[in-house]
């Protein structure tokens, strides 16, 4: 059986691929130190069934999104064959960490915060991975699409989509050392909001709440 197994993932997979997106590509091999471009995500086999043993909601982002790659990985599907991951039941806490987060960002660009791209990128991630993290309890199903937060049912995120676009930039931005300009920084117009951005993650939670 091949020792190197190949997968795509996430926006090129979902279909909100774009421009500025990144081509997410996990490696599963019997080598952790199999030679590879940097930023691509290497496991191995074991790894990923200890990620798949803990009901991780990258294990179910897997599972359910990633794309073999190459006729030896179509033939063998390690991700599939391995069976479904365990029940992802920390999204409770995991939801309450990432509003942390959320909340010190506020916190940092409050204080006019020298860093704020990174604190408005970092915020972009936490409501991001939230709506993920509950998918399954509201809607039924996970949804690992960047625009997760406006497709909960009934609890859409309310802010401005073009807003939340900028903020991913920021995301982007920071990881690949790249400058916005002064008139790219949203931190001003995402300060109006932050009430309405806690509000949504407290409902979220008690919503969850009521179905774990």
């Amino acid at each position: 059986m091949n020792s190197s197994l190949r997968y795509v993932f996430g926006s090129l997979v979902s279909g909100d691929f774009d421009s500025g997106s990144d081509v997410d590509v996990l490696v599963v091999s019997d080598d952790e130190h199999v030679s590879c471009p940097q930023n691509w995500s290497v496991y191995t086999k074991s790894g990923i069934r200890r990620l798949y043993e803990k009901g991780t909601l990258f294990a179910w982002h897997l599972y359910q999104d990633s794309v073999p790659v190459g006729s030896e990985t179509r033939k063998y599907d390690f991700l599939r064959e391995i069976g479904p991951p365990a029940s992802y039941d920390s999204a409770p806490s995991e939801i309450s960490e990432l509003k942390n987060i959320v909340v010190s960002s506020l916190s940092e660009l409050l204080d006019n915060t020298p860093s704020s791209v990174f604190e408005v990128g970092l915020i972009a991630v936490a409501v991001r991975d939230i709506a993920m993290a509950a998918s399954i309890f509201i809607n039924g199903k996970f949804n690992f699409s960047k625009f997760a937060p406006f497709e909960l049912s009934q609890l859409s995120l309310d802010i401005p989509r073009p807003l939340y676009l900028t903020m991913l930039n920021c995301r982007r931005s920071t990881v690949r050392g790249e400058t916005l300009s002064d008139n790219e920084n949203p931190a001003n117009e995402l300060l109006k909001h932050r009430k309405s951005i806690i509000r949504w993650i407290d409902e979220v939670a008690t919503k969850i709440a009521g179905t774990i």
